[in-house]
């Protein structure tokens, strides 16, 4: 019971840093002078927490059923991002922001859109990989458990 509560705290974690390396992926990199490159090394860089919080996890959870966990945690992430994302941009183009922040050089920082979705789609495509693998897995064993593959188990 405690190996599976640390797990699921973990696999927060290493979302927590997953949702940090995407939303680095929305970030310009003409507000803060540094180039693409240096950019994905960041995101490289934060994602080495991500891949130890998210192994301790399923070291301490089963095993076995990695595929499940590893789309859960990558599609959850995805839905934050995307709530993220849409939220900021409905307020970015709100009146009253624009009132109120009339250069609006303050939020020239989320304006790397591209780099941002192709992070957030990756994620959303390896989440669904992975629940769709997880599901093939445990049909093929179900098949196999009550030997429904052979013409033995069908008569």
């Amino acid at each position: 019971m405690a190996r599976n509560v640390l797990g699921i705290v973990f696999y927060c974690l290493g979302g927590f840093f997953l949702s940090i390396v995407n939303s680095i992926g929305f970030f310009s990199t003409d507000q803060y002078s540094f180039s693409l490159g240096e950019k994905l090394w960041i995101m490289g860089v934060m994602l080495v927490p991500a891949l130890i919080f998210i192994g301790l996890g399923l070291v301490l959870r089963k095993i076995s059923k990695w595929r499940h966990d590893i789309g859960v945690i990558l599609l959850s992430v995805s839905a934050y991002q995307l709530f993220m994302v849409s939220t900021l941009a409905l307020v970015f183009s709100s009146q009253e922001i624009k009132r109120v922040f009339p250069q609006q050089k303050e939020f020239y920082f989320f304006n790397d859109y591209l780099t941002g979705i192709i992070c957030l789609l990756l994620f959303v495509f390896g989440g669904f990989l992975c629940l769709y693998a997880s599901k093939r897995k445990n049909r093929a064993s179900y098949r196999k458990h009550y030997n429904l593959h052979t013409k033995a188990g069908r008569e």
